[in-house]
């Protein structure tokens, strides 16, 4: 068996070696990923680190520890892809040792290894442990807080120095956690003990042992020092929207008019967990045979996001983002279970990996089969490294669950590769890029105008302030102002939804028109004339818009 030092190291490089590879060339995911890379940007200009703001304007979607941190890697590195996905990278390295030994502690090494490989290589924490949000600053604070209230409930007497250790770990990384993302940091360490103590462990708690009257005050404190200078700067609007809309308002109606689906953690847990969900069933069996409090305390924990974000109108699959530590703990204590075991887990897991199997051949086919243009072409790219993310995490849980554990780390080669290939082809086709090389030539006095397409990857590329709009009459009323500008507006769009109904039809060889929306000129508002001047440089390119899961060609006008 590998010593301690060598798992560790072996863990360091394959997160490393998985979230570093195509984070670089990757560009910024709209809409969030350019909304936090330029608010930090800003929050730098302006030297005022209490409040970000973004294109000038308040940002109050989260609180500010993610600036600060981006921050100390733009100062490094410079503005770039890398260093605003840096903070989330390290978040989620340190967040993989942590689960490591937590799972030596509390279990045994073989343990502690397999839950921290399996974290690191399930699809969820391959994506969003690389962007540049604060998702993931906040998983490894709740994580931090989760097993040291566990060490506090369950341990023994310690000494005065031992129990003033975990009373500040608790407390330093709840207040770091509501500093990188807000309550939700609260709210999972607070439903896991409840749970712990009245549905699953169901006995008396040391709760005096928490000093939570103390701890509270600390946390409270900390959050302070920024909150009520940040309050005081902005009249109380960080409280009334970054609470009120981003938090409260969110929990009531659904972002971006999404329906709100019952089952809908259920069913994206199979894309988030994978390789891994596969094995489910014996995470089950692990409950089943080993009930004892630290398992008690696990199922408390991995429900407690459920439960809280399943009754919360905004649905988004990385919200249960908590939960994942606590989860693979679990399932890896199954790595220890003497054969033979049970026949169910193992109906279970094949029918998943042949679920993800026929997902991955269908995928293949319309990568080999598809009418691919030249523009299309970078796209194509980007599929190959989709391809070959999804077949080497299928592989991976494959080469796992039959033991053949060494062969694996060739699989592990095989996704690091896949997002190689996916940051090479999406880079081409992001429309904020070539409009940077047109800003560049620009004088500083023009105008930046957007229509139809009003992405914060604009903002981020050009490094310039934009003026963005949907309303025709507000476009048509902008474009009469005089002086130089840069116009960007949206042309047609064809959605993902529409792509997947012509698709069937156009491999099949059946009649299929695939349906585009056109967005100029328009029948009540005519085009503004700038668009049809012959004096005006005109452009127009076509990409993906990765906030609305559509390909779009915009025009790009230059009016000197």
């Amino acid at each position: 068996m590998p010593t301690p030092s060598r798992q560790a190291w072996f863990l360091i490089a394959a997160t490393l070696l998985l979230l570093l590879c195509g984070s670089s060339t990757l560009p910024l995911i709209d809409r969030d990923e350019p909304r936090f890379a330029e608010a930090t940007r800003e929050m730098m200009t302006r030297h005022n680190w209490l409040v970000p703001t973004f294109n000038g304007d308040y940002r109050f979607d989260k609180p500010p520890l993610t600036y600060w941190a981006m921050s100390v890697f733009y100062r490094l590195g410079g503005v770039n892809e890398l260093t605003a996905r840096l903070h989330s990278i390290l978040s989620t390295l340190v967040l993989v040792l942590v689960l490591y030994a937590a799972g030596r502690r509390w279990f045994s090494g073989t343990v502690g290894f397999a839950a921290a490989f399996g974290f690191i290589t399930s699809l969820q924490v391959l994506l969003h442990g690389r962007l540049s949000v604060a998702d993931m600053p906040m998983v490894l604070a709740v994580a931090v807080a989760q097993f040291t209230l566990f060490e506090i409930l369950s341990g023994a007497e310690e000494d005065k120095k031992g129990r003033h250790c975990r009373f500040w770990t608790l407390y330093l990384a709840l207040a770091a956690g509501f500093l990188a993302k807000g309550p939700i940091t609260l709210a999972v360490p607070l439903l896991t003990a409840l749970l712990y103590r009245f549905a699953f462990w169901r006995k008396p708690l040391p709760w005096a042992r928490l000093r939570i009257g103390w701890g509270l005050l600390l946390v409270l404190s900390l959050v302070g020092l920024w909150g009520i200078p940040g309050l005081i700067e902005t009249h109380g609007l960080w409280w009334k929207v970054g609470m009120g809309e981003h938090v409260i308002d969110r929990g009531y109606g659904a972002l971006n008019s999404r329906s709100w689906f019952a089952p809908y953690y259920l069913l994206s847990a199979l894309l988030s967990y994978f390789p891994w969900v596969a094995f489910a069933g014996y995470g089950v069996l692990v409950l089943r045979r080993n009930w004892n409090e630290k398992n008690a305390f696990l199922l408390s924990w991995f429900l407690a996001p459920y439960l809280i974000f399943t009754f919360y109108a905004t649905q988004l699959p990385h919200y249960i983002l908590p939960a994942f530590p606590a989860f693979f703990l679990i399932l890896a204590q199954a790595i220890e279970f003497p054969a033979p075991l049970p026949r169910w887990p193992r109906f279970i897991a094949g029918g998943v990996f042949g679920l993800f199997f026929l997902l991955f051949a269908a995928l293949v086919t319309i990568i080999a089969a598809a009418p691919w243009t030249t523009e299309l072409r970078p796209f194509r790219i980007a599929l190959i490294g989709l391809a070959a993310v999804l077949g080497g995490l299928l592989a991976l849980g494959l080469l796992c669950g039959l033991g053949k554990r060494t062969q694996a780390k060739g699989a592990v080669l095989l996704v690091a590769l896949g997002f190689l290939l996916l940051g090479a082809g999406l880079r081409p086709i992001l429309p904020a890029l070539p409009v940077a090389e047109i800003a560049a030539s620009l004088p500083p006095d023009a105008r930046c105008i957007g229509y139809g397409f009003t992405e914060g990857s604009l903002i981020f590329y050009t490094n310039r302030h934009w003026i963005l709009m949907n309303d025709p009459a507000e476009f048509t009323a902008e474009m009469a102002k005089p002086g130089p500008a840069l116009i960007v507006v949206l042309d047609r769009e064809t959605r993902i939804d529409s792509v997947l109904k012509w698709l069937p039809r156009r491999l099949l060889g059946l009649p299929a028109t695939l349906k585009v929306d056109s967005r100029l000129p328009d029948s009540e508002h005519p085009t503004p004339s700038i668009l049809l001047s012959p004096n005006n440089r005109k452009t127009s390119v076509s990409g993906i818009n990765f906030a609305r899961a559509s390909w779009v060609t915009v025009t790009i006008l230059v009016r000197e």
